[in-house]
């Protein structure tokens, strides 16, 4: 019948249409990628001292404010024995501690020493220097007196006062010397001829001497760690031992 024909016409109309009309597509969407952050090297470390060890010194600094863009990982530290003309750099394994102790140096020496951080980058700017010397021989001790032991024979009390400077090691002993008064050798006390708490004592008695009312002359000298020889002696002190 004529109306199912017009039926179809227009369906037919409608799929032609709809196969000829323009797609429409929405855009991809897009993404902002950040430009990948430049890596330098790190910042110098700051507040760098440096403290007097016995062959060796402490160190201590600040990490530096810049990292540089990338995690510190180790320190660079290098030490000079002429003002910083030459560096050698000390070999303490790698670490990120804000401290150490450069060993291995050499008694009575005056070293100056740098700082640098190591990135990814590199090795960055050295610190500003710091200088300590390693210790050395103690002072003098002073104020020796020498007087006859009560009571006891062929022996002398001795007193001293200890040096004002140790020498940056903590004293270990004393030397005691005697010789007559007309001069010859000065002969060494040993431990056995002393009456003493401690090696460090400042007061002992010397006992077994060799004669009895003849004046000794007698000397100490102050011990540590850097030379068994001591530092210089001290200004000699006598004393007359009771006995004969």
């Amino acid at each position: 019948s004529e109306p199912e024909t017009f039926d179809e016409e227009v369906r037919e109309e409608e799929l032609v249409i709809a196969a000829t009309a323009p797609t429409t597509t929405e855009p991809p969407e897009t993404t902002t990628t950040e430009p990948p952050e430049t890596t330098t090297t790190a910042g110098a470390p700051t507040s760098l001292t440096a403290t007097q060890g016995v062959a060796q010194v402490a160190l201590a600094w600040t990490a530096p404010a810049s990292d540089g863009g990338a995690t510190i990982t180790d320190y660079t530290v290098e030490y000079s024995s002429d003002s910083g003309t030459t560096w050698t750099t000390f070999i303490d394994g790698t670490s990120t501690t804000a401290s150490t102790t450069v060993t291995g140096l050499s008694h009575s020496t005056t070293y100056t020493f740098r700082i640098s951080a190591v990135n990814a980058a590199g090795t960055g700017t050295a610190s500003d220097t710091a200088s300590a010397s390693t210790a050395t021989t103690p002072g003098v001790p002073t104020n020796l007196t020498a007087s006859a032991t009560s009571g006891v024979d062929y022996s002398i009390d001795l007193a001293w006062t200890a040096p004002s400077d140790d020498g940056g090691s903590s004293l270990t002993d004393y030397i005691i010397e005697w010789q007559f008064e007309w001069g010859g050798d000065w002969w060494t006390v040993g431990p056995s001829d002393l009456t003493r708490d401690s090696m460090t004592d400042t007061s002992v008695t010397v006992r077994n001497l060799s004669s009895g009312g003849y004046v000794h002359v007698f000397r100490v000298t102050a011990i540590n760690a850097v030379d068994n020889d001591g530092g210089d002696p001290s200004s000699t002190a006598t004393g007359t031992p009771t006995g004969l």
